[in-house]
């Protein structure tokens, strides 16, 4: 991708954000701020999720070898530690209201209905742990005081039918990450099925092969 490409393409993805609206948390946050602002932090991680940058070494080196992305940024260069702490420091308040801004404006301009059929089927997958006692259920691993299993569940919501049920459900030990059991709840073959899950299901690789 040449450089006139990846400017057009970032300043498209910046365009809907208003910073504006965040200008009294932003204005808190940077106070004593010389580099490294809120603002700033946001577009270079927008830059790593539109350019699959894999780590802040990565962007701190995006940024040192990138005169366009400079240009952008109006910043020379950054360090990964001063992205880590940045991004340590940014409360989640910010991303939020974000957010929020632009599903308010998503679908003052697209409406309700159209979002709904967009999510035509849509699959909610979570699990729930059940402590046992561990002298009466010594093959579900959980901790050394206690056993357990964990309950993962498939929700379907039905946004044509309008109706919601459980789908399926597959036990195993408590101990054990959530993300190993992708592959017994992720519909990989319905068209327009969309999956929503928390992080314990982050496997970026998982999700490369689901594509």
């Amino acid at each position: 991708m040449d450089k006139d490409t990846t400017k057009t393409t970032f300043y498209q993805y910046l365009a809907p954000i208003n910073f504006e609206n965040l200008a009294e948390i932003l204005l808190s946050l940077d106070k004593y701020v010389k580099k490294l602002t809120t603002e700033k932090l946001i577009m270079i991680l927008i830059y790593g999720q539109l350019f699959s940058k894999t780590s802040l070494t990565e962007l701190s080196t995006e940024v040192k070898n990138d005169e366009e992305l400079q240009k952008i940024l109006k910043l020379q260069s950054i360090s990964t530690s001063q992205l880590s702490r940045k991004l340590r420091d940014t409360p989640d308040e910010v991303l939020q209201s974000i957010f929020k801004d632009l599903k308010i404006r998503i679908l003052a301009k697209s409406g309700v209905n159209h979002a709904r059929k967009a999510f035509k089927y849509l699959n909610i997958i979570d699990s729930s742990t059940v402590s046992m006692a561990v002298s009466q259920y010594p093959w579900a691993e959980f901790r050394n005081t206690k056993a357990g299993i964990k309950i993962h569940t498939r929700i379907v919501f039905d946004n044509e039918n309008d109706w919601v049920t459980p789908d399926k459900i597959v036990i195993t030990p408590a101990k054990g990450a959530d993300k190993t059991k992708m592959d017994d709840l992720v519909v990989t073959t319905a068209k327009d099925a969309l999956h929503v899950f928390d992080r314990a299901y982050v496997d970026y690789e998982k999700f490369d092969e689901y594509c």
